[in-house]
């Protein structure tokens, strides 16, 4: 179990590092803003990645298609782009399933078959895990600077600019909370350098984040562009929208506090104050009745 543990431990941090390199850094996108017709790039060849990817066809050619399809859109969501991060995820998928499902045999005794299919099976749904916790982490990092976006898109628009341009001032922003939305932003400018239209790019922008709110930005501006209104009369009421919709979303998560502080309470604090409080009273009790502890 040990081994298990260390072994898995040490696949998830080299996973972890492989996909944080494949990540384009803010600052040097910020740096090169005027040169949206080049797509990102994935880094240099890692040695994960050449003992990792020869395992992606197993499983590529044995999943359906909706499930393939499914993977490319949670990495997209999740931010990682291309054939690699895609061959990678595959193949840790096959790894894992096979390293788990040995070490389930070695230590599963009599029962050694049916712990190897159960750790196999963990193994193979690991790197989903993992996954989905990347995209929600990344939609919740989008969702809570989306309206701050939407008001700066706004002044931007107001004072003279276009929406376009407005965007790529907005993506000259540095700070790692927008980090995230500003690289979705930055690839919607470059699907404009390369030909599409803007509503297409729009659409596109809003499928790669699933991000609810932004979607309904998006929807508004294509919608509002159809029907000749001002982008900025548009993006103003989205603002007040977003702004609600965070309020609304700050209370929810205040009424779930109480919910969430009872398990604690109930399981970890109590119990104690319970002994605290009531054990001298019992060892009276017993005393008074007879009884002895010694």
């Amino acid at each position: 179990m040990l081994l298990l543990i260390v072994v898995v431990a040490g696949l998830s941090v080299a996973i972890a590092t492989y996909y944080a390199t494949q990540r384009v850094s803010n600052v040097a996108e910020v740096a090169r803003i005027s040169r949206f017709s080049r797509a990102p790039r994935l880094s240099d060849r890692s040695w994960l990645a050449t003992f990792v990817e020869p395992f992606a066809p197993v499983v590529e050619r044995y999943m359906p298609g909706h499930y393939l399809a499914q993977i490319r859109e949670r990495l997209r969501m999740a931010g990682y782009y291309g054939a690699k991060p895609f061959q990678l995820y595959l193949g840790s998928q096959a790894l894992l399933a096979v390293l788990f499902a040995f070490v389930g045999a070695l230590f599963g005794g009599r029962l050694a078959l049916i712990d190897a299919v159960c750790a196999g099976a963990f193994g193979f749904m690991y790197p989903s895990l993992w996954l989905g916790a990347k995209v929600r982490k990344r939609q919740a990092a989008i969702e809570n600077v989306l309206s701050d976006s939407v008001d700066l898109l706004t002044a931007c628009v107001e004072a003279g600019l276009g929406l376009d341009a407005a965007i790529a001032q907005l993506v000259r922003r540095q700070s790692a909370n927008f980090e995230a939305i500003n690289h979705e932003f930055m690839r919607y400018l470059q699907e404009l350098q390369v030909g599409l239209s803007r509503p297409e790019a729009l659409k596109h922008l809003a499928e790669r984040c699933g991000v609810e709110d932004l979607r309904q930005v998006v929807t508004a501006l294509i919608h509002g562009d159809a029907l000749g209104v001002g982008v900025s009369q548009i993006l103003r009421a989205q603002t007040q929208h977003l702004r609600m919709r965070r309020k609304q979303r700050a209370e929810e998560r205040a009424m779930k506090a109480p919910i969430k502080i009872l398990f604690p309470l109930l399981f970890g604090i109590f119990p104690s104050i319970f002994v605290l409080v009531l054990g001298p009273a019992a060892i009276q009790l017993l005393d008074a009745f007879g009884g002895r502890l010694h």
